[in-house]
């Protein structure tokens, strides 16, 4: 896992991974259910963004996340809570494993750029998107248009306008931590946007399945 992390570090700076951003990730949810890091990778996650906050540029993500689903509606929550809490209930906790540091760029704006962990696909994680998109689509709601094979499921970290210097000192900063991590995916949160950047939870749902084994 550790020489992946290093592969990833090496190519973070790709073009490719500006694509991946343009397919992976439409701009717009109002409404989103998250898995909030949790242990070792919190830590790190909070490390990272509390360094971002120093580089010039910065705009530093308030709490780090790993999105599940985005709503673009501004929809009653009523029903999207019953439909969420189904979901969290049928669900059995997972592990998440964090695999290394990435970076995509704005489709629209090429200077904006986004700094992430990657998370590996897993059933599980599949799982639970492919579950979640399943019952708001049943509610007629504009969720994520992609595939669960083809959603890219990482921990968002910061957006900014970074120089490439600037991240490659932070980079070289970060060596000694290259994040690779298992998080608990125990719980999913659903969030609110409050104005243009302000997201706001009004709804935790813990996973209520049985877990075969302990993230390790």
């Amino acid at each position: 896992m550790a020489q992946r992390a290093l592969r990833t570090r090496r190519s973070w700076l790709g073009e490719e991974e500006g694509r991946g951003f343009e397919e992976a990730a439409p701009p717009g949810p109002v409404i989103s259910v998250t898995i909030m890091p949790k242990g070792r990778c919190y830590r790190l996650a909070r490390s990272i963004t509390e360094r971002l906050a120093r580089v010039q540029g910065g705009l530093a993500t308030p709490q780090p996340h790993i999105t599940i689903q985005g709503v673009y509606d501004n929809a009653d929550l009523a029903p999207i809570k019953e439909r969420v809490a189904w979901v969290a209930a049928t669900t059995a906790p997972f592990c998440v494993n964090v695999t290394g540091i990435g970076l995509l760029t704005s489709p629209s704006d090429p200077s904006l750029l986004y700094l992430h962990l990657h998370v590996e696909k897993s059933e599980e994680l599949l799982d639970l998107y492919a579950h979640l998109k399943g019952e708001l689509d049943a509610l007629g709601l504009h969720t994520y248009a992609y595939s669960p094979e083809d959603w890219v499921p990482h921990l968002t970290l910061a957006s900014g306008r970074w120089s490439r210097r600037e991240l490659m000192e932070l980079l070289q900063e970060l060596e000694p931590e290259l994040p690779v991590c298992v998080l608990p995916a125990d719980e999913v949160q659903l969030n609110r946007l409050n104005g243009e950047k302000d997201w706001r939870c009004v709804a935790r749902f813990p996973l209520t399945g049985v877990r075969a084994q302990p993230c390790r």
